[in-house]
């Protein structure tokens, strides 16, 4: 019953924030029209959030979903039927375009398996562009919602990721990966994913053509660590840049 009302709560909500509008004025002077973006999830699962956490994970307190960000008008799925690499091997069970095909049903058809421990996914956009928004589905598991770790979110110029790098997000605590101890929390993957908004308090954008998601594993509590990195589905929300 709480799960249904929150449902309901979380749509009237959701309702009204996508009714706002407002002008803001970007640092280049130009002013936009600033609206609420909706972000299309996957029905939810019939399954519980996993108990017994070991201690070192860092779990977000009262997490809820985000149905929505803040972006200008215009605002699109950028990443939608883009190119894809990864660090690893070919991936162990389905392709690299099924994280961006535009699927989050789960099924064999859009659920992709890299190898294990420390991978990254990388998404060329074509140009540069202006982002405000990142989203990321991974399989949510059967019975129980698991934690994947080290979850890490770069924007850059370049393939190679040396040039304008930047962090959107980090969930890293203990460093694991190389790129400093992160202070994001770490979460449950559910129906909702993970959405991290990358706006500026002046509604700026970051600018980049390439997006890379780290992860290291998973564990689904009281079991131990599993090297499995899975994704569904990965959605980055912005506007393409002029071309020069």
């Amino acid at each position: 019953m709480t799960t249904k009302l929150f449902g309901i709560a979380g749509l009237l909500l959701l309702t009204c924030a996508c009714g706002e509008k407002a002008h803001e004025e970007s640092e280049s002077g130009e002013v936009r029209e600033m609206v609420e973006f909706r972000i299309e999830h996957p029905p939810p699962l019939a399954k519980s959030w996993p108990h017994n956490v070991p201690k070192d994970v860092r779990l977000e307190p009262g997490v809820q979903p985000v149905n929505s960000i803040r972006t200008p008008q215009g605002t699109v799925n950028l990443a939608s039927g883009r190119p894809l690499s990864t660090s690893g091997d070919e991936p162990i069970i389905g392709e690299l375009s099924f994280i961006t095909d535009g699927r989050k049903d789960r099924g064999q058809e859009s659920a992709v398996k890299l190898a294990p421990g420390k991978q990254w996914i990388q998404i060329n956009l074509g140009r540069r562009c202006e982002i405000f928004g990142v989203a990321i589905w991974r399989h949510p598991g059967v019975y129980a919602s698991p934690i994947y770790r080290d979850v890490i979110i770069q924007l850059a110029d370049d393939s190679e990721f040396t040039k304008n790098v930047q962090t959107v997000f980090n969930n890293d605590h203990d460093n694991s990966l190389g790129f400093g101890a992160g202070t994001d929390f770490e979460y449950y993957e559910d129906s909702w994913g993970k959405v991290v908004e990358c706006a500026s308090v002046k509604d700026e954008g970051r600018f980049c053509r390439h997006v890379r998601v780290w992860s290291n594993g998973r564990i689904i509590p009281p079991r131990p660590w599993s090297g499995e990195n899975q994704y569904v589905e990965v959605e980055v929300y912005g506007l393409p840049l002029p071309t020069p």
